[in-house]
């Protein structure tokens, strides 16, 4: 609970504050339920129009506004060009986890989408519910 500034178990607390500590990003980039979690979801985008408009919604439950859409857009197209140049960094990424990958899916654009999910998960709206 410490690691997300969250308020102790045994004194009630109406709103837990915003926060980005290192250890919450640690702990969102890293930790496998996070990777395991971002991979399954951008599994279930792929071939939908507009996946990372898509991905921000069922994440947060509200549209992303054009700056977001925009730094999540470049994340994705980043990340897509690294993941083709190193395909292995991709399979290993998507290795992580006990749901079965989806055998003929395309690796480089999953872990790339899986990425930019990751990325919403981190994001203090997605813990706190602002």
């Amino acid at each position: 609970m410490a690691t997300f500034d969250a308020p102790s178990r045994d004194v009630c607390s109406v709103e837990r504050i915003a926060t980005n500590t290192p250890l919450q990003a640690l702990v969102t980039l890293r930790a496998p339920i996070y990777l395991e979690s971002s991979r399954v979801l951008a599994e279930s985008l792929i071939g939908k129009k507009d996946p990372i408009q898509l991905a921000f919604r069922r994440i947060l439950s509200r549209k992303a506004d054009a700056i977001e859409l925009s730094a999540l857009s470049q994340l994705h197209q980043d990340r897509l060009e690294s993941y083709q140049k190193d395909p292995e960094a991709a399979r290993r990424f998507l290795k992580v986890g006990e749901h079965p990958t989806q055998p003929n899916s395309n690796k480089a654009e999953v872990a790339a989408l899986a990425d930019v999910c990751l990325a919403i998960f981190n994001l203090s709206e997605s813990l706190t519910r602002k």
